[in-house]
């Protein structure tokens, strides 16, 4: 397969392109993007080189001139050899990281906590010391600019969510203490790959595949891209429940009795009716979860936090696993986390539509590019409900 173009950009405008190697790995659920790479500098720009590629530089990198990630240099190594020269190697992540190292300032945190309001302003204020902005505006068009397609996902609603009871705890982390408020929410918060900018969002699973890949013999199948390799089927009742009941907290009026106290069930089919979570059999088929959230004060608030205990762990439950040659498909769509692909694998008797979770792109001078998927049954990662 034709390799594509990769390049390292810089907020100058100026490019470097002459890779040794790069490594870029995304997952939906671990919104910590990690780009690492090394290049050759030639030795007429190896001051220049060295000058780019230190730590708290902001890097850009576009595949095809598509934009894949844009974050911070954390960390960087030069290597000097007197046979073959100098090398510098780079690891990189998502300005998230920022977020992820810090803890709040609890006392500043609380006095933004004294009534509810719209979500985008208090992440927008946790988020303004570190120069990273907040948009509201829809997801969808991230997954556009990095795939130079239109998926037809619904974007999430995120203008009208609103906070409420949000309370910090001292020495929590900034992404720890913003975490807590989103999934509640049934919302996260992710990068944009072009510029230092989150975005609130949630795993879409309607719209259109924009991608086929197939393991099964030549000729066979829907036209597509192929699985090279070793793939993997990965099926584990591991960390997984056939129910999670959550039960909330009553308020605070003594008339008030058990019986008012919030309480919400979701059984693990109510994630995905086809192929459940956890697969219950006629002898398999009770492994509960009680929960319990003081923070929930209504049935839908319990509901919501049910199923996101139950859908982050969902993850493991099933997955297929596998590398694809180049960092694009047949039709020259980079492959991205967050968009729909047909999988045909007769085999293991599959082909459905399934849902794109993480992506690990390659590069290597000797040995060409590939990518690393990891799909999923569509629905399994569920934050819960969005708050309407």
């Amino acid at each position: 397969m034709q390799s594509s173009r990769v390049t390292l950009t810089f907020s100058d405008g100026e490019c470097i392109s002459n890779f040794i190697s790069f490594e870029l790995r995304e997952s939906f659920t671990d919104p910590l993007t990690r780009f690492t790479f090394e290049v050759a500098p030639p030795p007429e720009r190896f001051a220049e080189y060295r000058k780019r590629l230190k730590k708290s530089e902001i890097v850009g990198f576009l595949v095809d001139d598509k934009p894949q990630f844009a974050g911070i240099i954390w960390a960087a190594e030069t290597n000097l050899d007197t046979r073959d020269g100098a090398t510098i190697q780079v690891e990189a992540f998502c300005a998230l990281k920022l977020i992820y190292q810090s803890t709040i300032d609890f006392a500043a945190v609380s006095k933004i906590l004294q009534a509810d309001g719209p979500l985008i302003d208090l992440v927008s204020e946790v988020f303004a010391p570190y120069e990273i902005g907040v948009s509201a505006d829809s997801d969808i068009a991230l997954l556009k600019s990095r795939t130079g397609r239109n998926p037809k996902a619904t974007a999430t609603p995120t203008k009208e969510l609103k906070f409420k009871e949000a309370q910090g705890q001292p020495n929590e982390t900034a992404m720890s203490f913003v975490n807590r408020i989103l999934t509640r929410q049934g919302v996260m918060l992710r990068m944009d790959s072009a510029a230092i900018l989150a975005y609130i969002t949630a795993p879409h699973y309607d719209g259109d595949p924009l991608y086929t890949v197939k393991l099964c013999p030549s000729g066979e199948g829907p036209e597509g891209d192929r699985f090279f390799g070793r793939v993997t089927e990965s099926d584990s009742n591991e960390g997984q429940y056939t129910f999670v009941e959550t039960m909330g907290s009553a308020s605070d009026d003594v008339s008030e009795t058990q019986a008012n106290t919030p309480r919400a069930r979701v059984n693990s089919r109510d994630i995905n009716f086809d192929r459940p979570p956890f697969r219950i059999t006629q002898t398999v088929k009770h492994v509960p979860c009680y929960h319990r959230d003081t923070s929930c004060r209504d049935n839908a608030q319990a509901e919501r936090v049910s199923k996101l205990v139950l859908g982050i762990k969902a993850e493991n439950a099933y997955q297929i696993s596998g590398n694809v040659h180049g960092l694009v498909s047949r039709n020259g769509t980079p492959w991205t986390v967050d968009t729909l692909c047909r999988v045909f694998i007769p085999k293991l008797g599959i082909d459905e539509v399934m849902w794109i979770s993480e992506r690990t792109l390659r590069g290597n001078a000797t040995s060409g590019q590939s990518t690393s998927l990891t799909l999923l049954p569509k629905g399994y990662v569920t934050l819960g409900d969005i708050q309407s």
